[in-house]
């Protein structure tokens, strides 16, 4: 399970809510560190968990965590 502090593989077309495959192209793959723990909310009676991450540009981003993969070193 990823937590914060953990690098972490995103998927540049995701976001908090889940509305496409997740990594269907690894060329839209970024690289950001996870800065939260993971939160969840209900989402039309499906509880949808997410996190925000730093991108490698510095920006704070929220992604739900299907858009999320953590980086094995």
């Amino acid at each position: 399970m990823i937590k914060p502090g953990d690098l972490v593989y995103y998927d540049k077309r995701g976001g908090p809510i889940q509305t496409v495959f997740p990594f269907a192209e690894f060329d839209v793959r970024g690289l950001g560190i996870m800065v939260s723990e993971i939160m969840s909310y209900d989402y039309e009676g499906e509880a949808v968990k997410w996190a925000w991450i730093l991108d490698e540009n510095g920006n704070k981003l929220d992604f739900a965590l299907d858009y999320l993969e953590p980086v094995i070193t």
